[in-house]
C-alpha cells in the first residue's frame, strides 16, 4: 500500500492502521484467522503485494520457516528499510524486499509462489487496466492450484476508511478475479473488512 493511497483514503486515521513503520490493516482484524486460511507450511513461499508495514511479511515468514521465503513488495522505500530494520532486530532472515510500483509490474521472477496477498489495496487502483495488470502478474507468479489471498473494506458506509464509491463490492471482486483464471476456495468474513481466498486454475 503506497503513502499517497493512505492519505487520499483517509487510511491513517482508521483503527489499526497506525503504525510507526507504515499503513497495515494488520491489526484491522485477528490475523490468525487469516493465516489458519492460507495455505502456509514450513518452506512455502509467500507474496505480500503492497506490504505497507510488513505486518503481514513478518507474521508469515514466521510460518514458512528458514526453508521457506517471503517476498515484501512495495513502492516505498521508506516502508522496505523500516522493515528491514525489524527483521534485523527480530533476526528475521527469510525476507525478500522488493520495490516495485505494483500497478506497473511486481518486479520479481519467481514463478513457484504458493499464496500471494494483497490486503486492501485494489480499492487504491486508479483503473480496471490496473487491477488486470496486477492479477494476471499474480497469476504467473504463483505455482499451479496456488492461492491469492484478497483482503478488502466491505462496500459499507464508514467515518473511515476509502470513501464508498472506492470500495470493492464482493460481487464485484468475485466476478472480475474468476475471469482471470481462479476460482473461489473461501469467503471469510472479517468484521470491517472480508477475506477471500483464491485458488490458481
Amino acid at each position: 500500500m503506497n503513502e499517497n493511497c493512505l492519505k487520499t483514503h483517509g487510511l491513517s486515521r482508521m483503527a489499526g492502521h497506525k503504525h510507526r513503520n507504515g499503513p497495515s490493516s494488520y491489526h484491522m482484524q485477528n490475523p490468525d484467522l487469516i493465516f489458519e486460511n492460507i495455505n502456509l507450511i514450513k518452506g512455502s513461499i509467500f507474496a505480500d503485494i503492497g506490504c505497507g508495514a510488513g505486518d503481514y511479511s513478518i507474521h508469515a515468514s514466521k510460518i514458512v520457516g528458514s526453508k521457506g521465503k517471503v517476498y515484501s513488495i512495495d513502492q516505498s522505500n521508506s516502508f522496505l528499510n523500516s522493515l528491514l530494520e525489524r527483521c534485523t532486530e527480530q533476526s528475521i532472515t527469510n525476507i525478500i524486499p522488493v520495490c516495485a510500483d505494483i500497478k506497473n509490474g511486481l518486479n520479481i521472477c519467481e514463478s513457484g509462489i504458493d499464496t500471494c496477498m494483497l490486503s486492501t489495496v485494489l480499492h487504491c487502483c486508479k483503473s480496471i487496466f490496473e487491477w488486470k495488470q496486477l492479477i494476471i502478474d499474480t497469476h504467473t507468479m504463483l505455482k499451479n492450484n496456488g492461492d491469492l489471498a484478497i483482503i478488502e473494506c466491505k462496500k459499507e458506509a464508514s467515518e473511515f476508511g476509502p470513501p464508498l464509491n472506492m470500495r470493492i463490492g464482493k460481487e464485484e471482486l468475485e466476478y472480475f478475479i474468476l475471469s482471470f483464471g481462479f476460482k473461489i476456495r473461501k469467503y471469510i468474513d472479517l468484521g470491517y473488512n472480508y477475506m477471500y481466498v483464491f485458488s490458481k486454475i
